[in-house]
């Protein structure tokens, strides 16, 4: 499990990282930063999205934290937050991107294991969401939330994988595929099912997605395709 810790007073953030490792009983991976900056470039371009709970401060100095959170979540919306503050004013701010958890400092180490281990509950049940693909090289359940497309190419199915750019290769049918994944992805084009997690921009005739790549929308499916969209976006504001 990957975790980032972000705050600007580095004797909170090493004693979340101390607790963490002395508690936890899974194996964890944790990397600290002292800013928002700092946090938001490794999530984004260093790890890719490969993260699996952000735990990071509000008053970052120089960048709010739930702003910095919004900004990440845009791209890689899977991953669990959890909010520390010194400050109960912050509250509803907070409650924009419904974190896991909101905790007050000083921070206790029962609360921070118990929102942590609430974090991992929910990234299994999210794990446990997933595509299954029976390929010549064996059964491979694949997360949907780590699917950004699906294209057929003849007979087959090939599924774009967005973390480590793998794709997987099978015999099905788009329309057998779509009745298996969830409302979040949707048939653009006679040949794709897109997931729409993973857009940045809808253009006249194509989606890009986060990493710059163009899936084609066919002229009569884009009206629909269009509709879907928007109400996708104003359900994730």
């Amino acid at each position: 499990m990957n975790i980032a810790i972000c705050d600007d007073k580095e004797e909170i953030a090493k004693h979340i990282e101390v607790c963490l490792k002395e508690t936890m009983r899974t194996e964890i991976n944790i990397s600290v930063f002292k800013s928002g900056y700092a946090l938001e470039f490794f999530v984004t371009e260093i790890a890719k999205g490969n993260v699996d709970i952000i735990i990071t401060d509000i008053d970052l100095c120089e960048l709010n934290g739930v702003d910095v959170v919004k900004s990440i979540l845009k791209e890689f919306p899977h991953i669990k937050i959890i909010f520390i503050s010194g400050y109960t004013k912050y509250i509803q701010r907070v409650f924009e991107i419904e974190p896991v958890y909101f905790l007050t400092k000083p921070i206790d180490e029962k609360t921070l294991l118990k929102a942590v281990e609430k974090a991992q509950k929910l990234i299994e049940e999210d794990v446990n969401k997933s595509l299954l693909i029976i390929a010549k090289s064996g059964i491979i359940k694949l997360p949907h939330r780590s699917i950004s497309y699906i294209e057929s190419s003849g007979r087959i199915a090939i599924v774009h994988e967005s973390y480590s750019k793998s794709e997987y290769y099978y015999y099905k049918k788009l329309d057998e595929i779509s009745v298996e994944l969830p409302s979040n992805f949707t048939r653009c084009h006679k040949s794709y099912i897109v997931n729409l997690d993973k857009i940045k921009t809808l253009s006249n005739s194509n989606f890009i997605l986060n990493d710059g790549q163009k899936i084609p929308i066919s002229q009569s499916k884009y009206n629909r395709t269009k509709e879907i969209f928007i109400s996708y976006l104003g359900k994730a504001v």
